[in-house]
C-alpha cells in the first residue's frame, strides 16, 4: 500500500512535517495511534486539516522503559495506519529495526518523535579544562 517510515526523529511533532502522514491515512479505517505524546498533542484543528476524525485517534500513555515494545505491537497488529511514538532518548538501532519490522508486518506507518527537553544554559567553554584547547576542533 505505501512504504514504511520509520527512521523520522525530530524534536518536535511540527504540523508541516507530521501533515502529509496524516494524510495519507486519513482515510483508511484503522486507528492513528498517538504513544507517549506531549499533553498539548494533538491539536485537534491540525486533525480536522489533514482529514482525521478526532474518534479514530487513540492516545496511550505508558512507561518510557517499555515504549518501544508497545509500539512494535501496536504497528505489528494491523489495526493502525499510523503509530506515533514519543520518547525521551533516541531508540537503539535494534529497537528502530525491530519497529521497521514491526510496521512491516502491519503494513503500518510508523513516526518515531524525541520530546523536546528543557534547555539547559551554560557558561561556555563547556569543558572542565579551560587552559587546554576545546576537545572539538573547528577545522
Amino acid at each position: 500500500m505505501y512504504s514504511t517510515y520509520t527512521a523520522i526523529e525530530c524534536i518536535s511533532a511540527d504540523a508541516r512535517l507530521v501533515r502529509p502522514a496524516l494524510e495519507k491515512v486519513a482515510h483508511q479505517e484503522k486507528w492513528i495511534t498517538l504513544i507517549s505524546p506531549p499533553k498539548d498533542y494533538p491539536d485537534v484543528h491540525l486533525l480536522l486539516d489533514a482529514g482525521v476524525h478526532p474518534n479514530s485517534v487513540r492516545m496511550i500513555h505508558y512507561d518510557q522503559k517499555e515504549l518501544c515494545a508497545l509500539a512494535c505491537q501496536a504497528a505489528e497488529n494491523g489495526l493502525s495506519s499510523l503509530v506515533m511514538l514519543w520518547v525521551n532518548t533516541p531508540l537503539k538501532q535494534h529497537e528502530m529495526q525491530a519497529l521497521q519490522r514491526a510496521s512491516q508486518l502491519g503494513n503500518c506507518m510508523s513516526l518515531v518523535f524525541r520530546k523536546a527537553q528543557t534547555t539547559q544554559h551554560y557558561q561556555y567553554p563547556l569543558w572542565e579544562d579551560r587552559t587546554r584547547p576545546s576537545p572539538a576542533s573547528l577545522a
